[in-house]
């Protein structure tokens, strides 16, 4: 039933839909082939509007079951469609490769199915020309490769009539066009210790203002010449166990003192520890949000460059019933840390601290700032922290008296990457910078 708006009159009418559940789609690039994966198979729906024979490019696309999820859909109809298993990414859970671009209802007016559409990345040489598909059910699916310029040339033209070819052709084409300058989708693939830099722009003159943003990929490690760096830690500032795979105990185990032993490194001191260990009360702790700052110590400058530390107090630790540990973070915690952070590298430091205020904060022109909580237990969305990381950045950077001139974040992984890069290239204060 509905009303007429300023009617009192109620009317009744009758719809019609066709309730086809929903579907999962795959725009394919293939990393070893620099080609574009579609599919052609018949659909006799286009035997009226088509080439005459029922025959149309698409994507790779399947119904959902009842039992299974998206991504399960996806991985099984990937598989029967190109003969390609998908991995599971042990990291994140989810499939490696595989980022949504968009949920969408390709015919509103009579049926009720959503297209759930994702690009997938894969590397192989292997891409078989037999005929994929469930023959058994009158599945015959032709593979259909192009390379990225046949690809977008056909798209410009029209020659592509698939509304999931066309939705994760034109999404394709603006984020290559966005990023010709970067690591990145069908360009060279990015290496652990690449800088990605943009020049912060004047919010009236559009004009850079000599100030950076920009992201780090990769391994800590492998990050030369920034001033200070941040590290994601827990209210009590216990770092994780030297050679652990986390950041923290990253940071901890590059700024120890080492000494070799045959073969082997062995750790001499705890350097990072200790220091962090000395700027705190025994057994205390620190507010959530709240930073510490300790000098880096000789190793990491030697081998690094990198002049301060401040610790960030990105997880919250509790003691619950039966004296169970519990940890959690949230975003406004992460935009605490953050804040804190950037003063701390100013020279302002309002916790606890092994050194006193520097004289000269000006020593310090840049700051590397992981995503703090993303990979944490409570499992915040990395999109959120990116996203408020640029706009506190940008703040920063756009105040008076501010010594810092270059703000980095840490992107780890290929999701991390993107999810940088994509944000950085879409607002409006930062123009990617195209050579050094």
């Amino acid at each position: 039933r509905w009303r007429i708006a300023g009617n009192s009159v109620a009317k009744q009418q009758t719809f019609h839909s066709f309730e086809r559940g929903d579907a999962v789609a795959a725009l394919i690039f293939n990393n070893t082939t620099r080609q574009i994966i579609l599919v052609e198979q018949f659909r006799p729906s286009t035997l009226r509007g088509g080439d005459g024979q029922g025959k149309i490019i698409e994507t790779a696309a399947g119904i959902i079951q009842a039992d299974e999820t998206e991504l399960e859909c996806l991985r099984h109809e990937f598989r029967e469609e190109t003969g390609i298993d998908l991995e599971y990414n042990d990291e994140t859970g989810g499939l490696k490769g595989v980022e949504k671009i968009a949920t969408f209802y390709p015919s509103c007016g009579g049926s009720s199915e959503r297209i759930h559409l994702y690009y997938v990345e894969i590397d192989t040489s292997e891409i078989s020309g037999e005929t994929q598909g469930l023959h058994n059910e009158g599945e015959y699916v032709n593979i259909k490769v192009f390379t990225y310029n046949d690809f977008t040339e056909k798209l410009r033209k029209g020659e592509f009539t698939d509304s999931k070819i066309l939705i994760g052709g034109y999404w394709l084409l603006d984020r290559v066009e966005r990023r010709k300058n970067a690591p990145g989708v069908l360009l060279q693939a990015p290496k652990t210790g690449d800088c990605v830099k943009f020049d912060l722009l004047d919010a009236e003159t559009n004009k850079p203002t000599g100030k950076t943003i920009g992201y780090f990929i990769g391994d800590i490690g492998a990050v030369k010449g920034v001033d200070v760096w941040v590290s994601n830690e827990n209210t009590y500032m216990l770092m994780d166990r030297i050679f652990g795979d986390t950041l923290s105990a990253r940071i901890r185990t590059l700024g120890a003192r080492r000494y070799e032993h045959g073969e082997r490194k062995r750790i001499a001191r705890d350097t990072i520890q200790e220091k962090l260990t000395h700027a705190m009360s025994i057994g205390s702790g620190i507010d959530s949000g709240e930073v510490v700052v300790i000098d880096a110590g000789r190793d990491l400058l030697r081998s690094n460059g990198v002049k301060r530390l401040v610790m960030a107090a990105a997880v919250e630790v509790e003691i619950g019933n039966e004296d169970v540990g519990h940890v959690y973070t949230s975003l406004n915690i992460i935009e605490r840390c953050v804040r804190n952070a950037l003063e701390a590298a100013e020279g302002k430091r309002g916790g606890p601290s092994a050194l006193p205020i520097s004289p000269s904060p000006r020593a310090f022109q840049s700051i590397l700032i992981p995503l703090l909580g993303a990979g944490s237990d409570a499992q915040i969305n990395a999109r959120g922290v990116v996203l408020k990381s640029i706009e506190i950045a940008i703040e920063h950077l756009s105040a008076e008296g501010k010594e810092l001139n270059q703000i980095f974040l840490l992107a780890y992984s290929g999701e991390e990457i993107e999810i940088c890069d994509s944000l950085m290239s879409y607002n409006p204060r930062l123009r990617r910078r195209t050579a050094g």
